[in-house]
């Protein structure tokens, strides 16, 4: 494959169809492209993504992690602050993530996975991303976080409309800014709350914190909340939905994870994020003039991790365009690395593999519908399928 253009790295299209012959071009041509529409430098091997993650005094976060974001326009969540203040302000909530709580909860959300599987085990069909690998990570997220039940679906809906605003004017349409303005009125109400009734919740956690003596800004709070509401939904949903568009596909796989699902799971998981790669990129800011292969990248340039790439990166990965669940090691980025490592790693992957663990054991010959094919949702950012109907034997 040649490209005879440069790439605006932020097409949807290029998302929308499958990027693996493009992602190859720029590591093997173009590791540094520089990216004209969007004014940044796109980073495609897997090294040197890791090279700028283990550096964040020479690659900041503090101009924002999406594109369209400055210095001037960034948030003050963790996301995208630098330490010691991204340290200070998750370490607040990084407790409740942590592999001990994660494993204290996990008994809950296998609860949460039986239920939402109970109301259409019966049916022999399913849309599975609308009736599973969407609301049980929002389920928890929201749980965590301390929002009102009656609110969950329309602030999972809000969470999706919003997360790639940073991306640029492109992205901005009347549905989204109406979703962003409605959480702006409606999340400080609810903090005001929890701050005035503290209850152990996520967001009561937030609002008594103290950094340097003072609390955190109500913007702060907002914009935080916000991180963690959609951090906590999209990645593990595209996942869910992914692993069993491939394994549908790939019956060997399915029956090999089903003959010791406990037992082989947490070795596919790995696989299953590799291969999804959710959040397809994440943006950092030069702080000096860096040379890397042979192209000059000057102080306040952005630069465009592009996970997607490393994770199908011949360097790192033996036959990186094959699924393979039991492959290992498997050294993938897909929850980014170094201090910015997903806070929800823990979250995630357990998720991940409750959900198909018991999609295994009560609907062993769950597959797609025969003849569908999945489109992706149009965006640069949280890459995931629309939509997965399946079918299986009815359950009780």
């Amino acid at each position: 494959m040649a490209i005879s253009a440069p790439v605006d790295l932020l097409d949807p299209d290029l998302y929308d169809g499958d990027p693996t012959d493009t992602y190859r071009w720029l590591r093997q041509n173009d590791p540094v492209h520089w990216d004209p529409v969007n004014q940044l430098w796109g980073i495609s091997r897997h090294a040197d993504i890791v090279a700028i993650e283990r550096h964040p005094a020479r690659w900041s976060s503090a101009a924002g992690t999406r594109p369209a974001m400055t210095y001037e326009q960034s948030t003050t969540s963790m996301i995208d602050t630098d330490n010691p203040r991204h340290a200070e302000q998750r370490a607040i909530v990084a407790h409740d993530f942590s592999r001990r709580a994660v494993a204290v909860a996990e008994a809950q959300v296998r609860l949460v996975v039986d239920e939402l599987i109970d109301a259409f085990a019966a049916r022999g069909s399913a849309e599975l991303i609308g009736e599973l690998a969407a609301p049980l990570p929002a389920n928890v997220i929201c749980t965590k976080l301390g929002f009102p039940r009656p609110m969950w679906d329309e602030l999972r809906e809000w969470g999706d409309l919003v997360n790639n605003l940073g991306d640029g004017f492109r992205f901005f349409t009347p549905e989204k800014m109406t979703a962003l303005m409605s959480w702006h009125a409606y999340a400080p109400e609810v903090l005001f709350e929890k701050a005035a009734h503290p209850c152990g919740d996520l967001m009561s956690l937030l609002c008594e914190a103290r950094l340097d003596g003072q609390p955190l800004p109500l913007d702060t709070l907002v914009s935080e909340t916000l991180l963690l509401l959609v951090g906590g939904s999209d990645t593990t949903r595209s996942s869910i939905a992914t692993a069993v568009w491939e394994l549908s596909r790939r019956p060997d796989q399915w029956s090999h994870l089903c003959t010791d699902p406990a037992g082989r799971l947490p070795v596919a998981v790995e696989e299953i994020v590799r291969w999804t790669t959710p959040v397809v990129n994440m943006c950092r800011t030069a702080t000096a003039d860096t040379e890397l292969h042979g192209r000059t990248i000057r102080a306040g340039q952005k630069v465009l991790l592009m996970y997607g790439s490393a994770n199908r990166d011949e360097a790192v990965f033996d036959e990186p365009d094959t699924f393979d669940v039991t492959r290992s090691p498997n050294p993938h980025v897909a929850f980014g690395f170094g201090p910015h490592l997903c806070l929800g790693i823990n979250l995630a992957r357990m998720e991940i593999r409750v959900a198909l663990e018991r999609l295994m054991v009560r609907l062993p010959d769950l597959k797609v519908e025969p003849g569908f094919v999945p489109s992706y949702n149009h965006t640069a950012f949280v890459r995931g399928y629309e939509a997965l109907p399946v079918v299986f034997t009815p359950s009780a």
